[in-house]
C-alpha cells in the first residue's frame, strides 16, 4: 500500500502543536526546520503515514517567507487544517489562509490525482463556553471549501486530552479503504 501523506498547519495559537503527541508521535519531532516566521516539523513514521506538521505565523498571504515555502505543501492525501473554535476575531482569516492552500492545491493537482486532498478541519478548544458551535464555524469555511469534490470534515477536538482527534483521523482512515 502507498503510504498516506499528511500534513498538518493552522494560524499560531491554535493548539497545533499542542495536537503533535496525540497523533502518536510524541513531544520530540525528528526535524525541526526554522523557515523565517515558519517552522517545519517532520516525521517519517516508515510505510504507513508520513506526517508534517507547518506554524503559519499571521497574515501569511502576505508573508514573504510563506509564498516561499508554500510549495512544499502540495503533494499531500490528507490535509489537517487547525482552528481556534474560540478565536472569532480569526476565524475569517484562518478561513482565507486555508482557502490560499486549496487554491494552490488545486492548480498543481489538475489532471495528475485521482481525487483531491482529503480535508480535515479539527477546531480546538471547543470545550470552553464561548466557543463557536461547530455548524458556525462549517458556515465560515463551507462555501470557501465545497468548490469542488473534496471530502472534508469538521471535528471538535481538546488539545489537552486528545479528545476527537482519534475520531478525526478515523474518518481520514475511511477515505482511504
Amino acid at each position: 500500500k502507498k503510504p498516506i501523506k499528511l500534513i498538518m498547519f493552522g494560524l499560531e495559537y491554535s493548539d497545533r502543536k499542542e495536537l503533535i503527541p496525540y497523533f502518536g508521535l510524541g513531544k520530540d519531532p525528528t526535524l525541526i526546520i526554522p523557515v523565517i516566521d515558519t517552522v517545519i516539523q517532520a516525521i517519517d513514521l516508515g510505510k504507513q503515514l508520513v506526517f508534517y506538521s507547518w506554524d503559519i505565523r499571521g497574515a501569511s498571504r502576505r508573508n514573504r517567507a510563506w509564498r516561499g515555502v508554500k510549495w512544499f505543501m502540495v503533494g499531500y492525501d490528507v490535509l489537517v487544517f487547525v482552528v481556534d473554535a474560540t478565536d472569532r476575531d480569526r476565524l475569517f482569516e484562518a478561513r482565507d489562509e486555508l482557502g490560499c492552500y486549496l487554491d494552490l492545491a488545486a492548480r498543481e493537482e489538475e489532471g495528475k490525482k485521482e481525487r483531491e486532498t482529503v480535508l480535515l478541519i479539527l477546531a480546538t478548544r471547543c470545550e470552553y463556553p464561548h466557543a463557536l458551535d461547530l455548524l458556525e464555524i462549517r458556515d465560515v469555511f463551507e462555501r470557501r471549501i465545497s468548490q469542488g469534490k473534496r471530502k472534508w470534515r469538521i471535528q471538535g477536538c481538546d488539545a489537552t486530552t486528545g479528545e476527537g482527534v482519534v475520531e478525526g483521523l478515523e474518518w481520514v482512515t475511511a477515505q482511504f479503504s
